[in-house]
């Protein structure tokens, strides 16, 4: 037997004048190393072809049974594509005329060759969602789970767990195979293996989870109330006297929750061995070691600290000035002034606890802290002048001293801090110094924002002013002064200023000199 190209060919002739009767057999896909005498067999049946002597009738037998007929034609070529299933066995397969028989030929099942593997495992029938375990070293509590994976196309695959043998499938005409296993796997870690006529699959590993034997687990506490947050063992306050535990179990296991020998509730893990359950008994305000239970297992202890909403500390964390220009944040004991006498007091509290808050006996307001436990309130009782202590209640808790000092725009002294001569040289004038020409010099000070200012020089009435968002005024006087030394006075609301004292010296009361002579 030859090979040529994607060809094998076996033949024989038994008259010299004949052409030789040869079998030929193609495929689809080369195959690997093919010995002498074997026809390749892939995913489907081949065609046969060969040489003969031209208009003979070339019948295929596979031993004793005809399998296809066709004719030679003109040029001494036949073909026949064999439509029959072709068994793997030892019988041969020959072509015959009248006159010839070819020489056998045997059946090589390629797919034989191709290596068989699992690719992948899922769950099956455990919580219906058909969750992929995927690659090896899977956990699952399903003890018959789908197994697929790659073979020879049309090979019987077999899987065993070691001995146990746990069903076969065919692979398709692609070579594709899964199914769901008939016999249960055992619990722990299990080897399975895949096999074919002569091929065998590394080993896919997978654990079966005995539900009872799997440790039970709180992961975390969740507060629902107030400011909802997540909880791990040991760390920060919940304002929740009933948190939501979470955690891990068997599967179907029923959980069982304690803080010290006060049962907290039950509930039953679900099919992946979650579970979550809201405390059906109140924790007290303080630090609890809370464990889970099941039949046979114990959780390390889950320490969690309480802080019931009414024990809560309240807390002045600072006040708003909202009036005139210089509207700032007041901090406690500061030496900030406020004159603001309904300013706005911000802080803390436990949460939906009502906060009052008092100067002296004096009830100034109260709000509601909200969820997070964050109270704001512009107070409806207007605070007196001077420094007062602002205390914050709740039902149990009472807040450090804030301390704060108003003062008023009509409490803020007046002063006057300098004149402006702009007759003849321009000059500034403090207070006693130098003399003007000026008569009706402009004066500058401070007073409270938005105060009317008088200036007064003994009774009479030099003009007015108000002052500024920032307090600061200034007024050229209306009324003019005479020569001579004046006590300038500076009253807002009730406030005056101390005395201004300047000297007036007019133009026509300046003595006339002669200071030298020039000859020239």
């Amino acid at each position: 037997m030859q090979k040529t190209d994607n060809t094998y060919s076996s033949g024989i002739s038994n008259n010299s004048n004949e052409k030789a009767l040869v079998i030929e057999a193609y495929y689809n896909v080369t195959p690997p190393s093919v010995p002498n005498g074997f026809i390749p067999i892939g995913k489907k049946p081949p065609t046969l072809s060969g040489t003969g002597s031209t208009g003979e009738i070339v019948t295929l037998y596979r031993g004793d049974a005809v399998i296809g007929s066709t004719v030679v034609d003109q040029n001494g070529q036949w073909k026949l594509e064999i439509n029959a299933a072709l068994s793997i066995d030892n019988t041969l397969i020959t072509a015959r005329t009248a006159s010839q028989v070819s020489q056998g030929v045997n059946i090589l099942d390629l797919t034989a060759g191709v290596p068989v593997a699992i690719d992948f495992a899922r769950e099956g029938t455990v919580d219906g969602n058909n969750n992929g375990l995927q690659t090896s070293n899977a956990r699952t509590y399903d003890t018959r789970p789908i197994f697929g994976g790659r073979a020879g196309a049309g090979q019987i695959v077999t899987l065993q767990a070691g001995d146990i043998l746990l069903g076969s499938v065919q692979a398709d005409a692609n070579g594709i195979w899964s199914f769901e296993i008939t016999t249960d796997l055992p619990g722990g870690l299990n080897h399975v293996t895949a096999h074919t006529a002569i091929q065998e699959s590394n080993p896919y590993n997978i654990t079966i989870l005995v539900p009872e034997s799997i440790p039970v687990t709180i992961s975390h506490a969740h507060d629902n109330v107030g400011y909802q947050q997540n909880l791990t063992n040991g760390s920060g306050k919940t304002d929740d006297t009933r948190p939501t535990f979470i955690g891990q179990a068997g599967a179907g296991e029923i959980v069982t929750l304690y803080a010290g020998d006060i049962l907290l509730g039950s509930v039953r893990a679900d099919a992946s061995g979650s579970w979550s359950l809201e405390s059906a008994t109140e924790l007290t305000s303080g630090t609890h070691i809370v464990t889970a239970s099941t039949s046979s297992q114990s959780s390390s202890p889950f320490r969690i600290t309480v802080e019931a909403p009414a024990d809560v500390p309240v807390n002045i964390s600072y006040a708003y000035d909202n009036v005139g220009a210089q509207q700032q944040y007041i901090y406690n004991q500061s030496n900030v002034k406020t004159d603001d006498t309904r300013p706005t007091f911000y802080g803390s509290a436990g949460a939906g606890q009502l906060v009052t808050l008092y100067a002296g006996e004096t009830v100034l307001g109260s709000v509601r802290a909200n969820a997070s436990g964050q109270w704001n309130l512009e107070i409806t009782t207007e605070l007196m002048t001077g420094t007062q202590n602002v205390i914050a209640r709740t039902e149990t808790q009472v807040s450090s001293p804030f301390r704060i000092t108003v003062e008023t725009a009509a409490d803020v002294p007046v002063t006057i801090i300098q004149a402006y001569d702009n007759v003849g040289t321009a000059q500034y004038l403090n207070n006693g110094s130098g003399k003007t020409d000026d008569t009706r010099p402009t004066f500058s000070g401070t007073a409270g924002a938005g105060q009317l200012v008088t200036l007064f020089a003994g009774d009479t009435v030099l003009g007015s002013v108000r002052a500024n968002a920032s307090g600061r005024w200034s007024l050229e006087i209306t009324a003019e002064l005479a020569s001579g030394t004046h006590a300038v006075i500076a009253r807002a609301g009730t406030q005056a200023s101390s005395p201004f004292h300047i000297t007036v010296e007019a133009a026509a009361d300046v003595p006339v000199t002669i200071i030298q002579a020039y000859d020239n």
